[in-house]
């Protein structure tokens, strides 16, 4: 065994804690727009979801090494995860935050 990697993705909780809390952001940001008067921008949300992970997939090869990425598309990692969150604009929970500011409230 590699001393240097994580023994398990629970070895941070913290980790893990942080990743629950992107995916149940997004779950609570998809809830304000329920029905079928909320399906547009549902669909926008999703887009965007699957726009950003895409980039993040294509700039970074080990992307599924990032534990906040697991937390963002809905995954369970199949391996122990080394980093938290990708740097700069590709920060997931920057990402997350944007995504509120502009979905946050119902128009």
């Amino acid at each position: 065994m590699n001393p240097e990697l994580p023994q398990s993705q629970f070895e941070h909780p913290e980790w893990e804690e942080k990743s629950q809390d992107i995916s149940n952001c997004l779950i609570e940001l998809r809830r304000r727009y329920p029905g079928a008067e909320g399906f547009g921008k549902r669909e926008q949300i999703q887009q965007r979801i699957i726009a950003f992970a895409r980039n993040l997939q294509s700039k970074y090869p080990d992307y599924s090494r990032y534990r906040l990425y697991h937390g963002f598309i809905g995954s369970t990692p199949s391996q122990p995860s080394l980093y938290l969150d990708f740097p700069g604009e590709d920060s997931v929970e920057l990402f997350i935050r944007k995504l509120e500011e502009e979905f946050g409230e119902q128009s």
